[in-house]
């Protein structure tokens, strides 16, 4: 699960409905890969933006087709959920993660508690 908190006014992230339980489509796979003549910013047909203001929480499942959109400073707090394997935790940054001082002033540390 992503969850991204806006800090401030931003354009948004483009979502694409469904790609969470579907294979890239064509079209997905030559933009994320910018083959084909496509570049990575190209827009996507699924794709739908989703503008956020400060202070909106947008939950979606991080396996979707997700990117933020840009032309203004983002400021947010994302903060990503995931199965406790080493395939996923592998990208886990500890200089991002909560120390177990702050994680332990929460009402459920055990879910801040980094697998590295």
């Amino acid at each position: 699960m992503h969850c991204r908190l806006a800090l401030q006014d931003e354009p948004g992230i483009e979502l694409v409905p469904h790609s969470h339980k579907n294979w890239d489509t064509p079209e997905e796979l030559n933009v994320r890969l910018a083959k084909n003549n496509q570049l990575p910013s190209d827009d996507l047909t699924a794709g739908k933006v989703i503008k956020l203001n400060a202070g909106d929480l947008l939950l979606f499942s991080a396996n979707m087709i997700h990117r933020g959109l840009y032309g203004k400073n983002r400021l947010a707090l994302d903060i990503i959920f995931c199965e406790n394997a080493p395939q996923l935790t592998a990208f886990i940054n500890a200089a991002n993660t909560l120390s177990s001082v702050i994680a332990n002033k929460t009402d459920n540390p055990q879910v801040f508690f980094n697998p590295l």
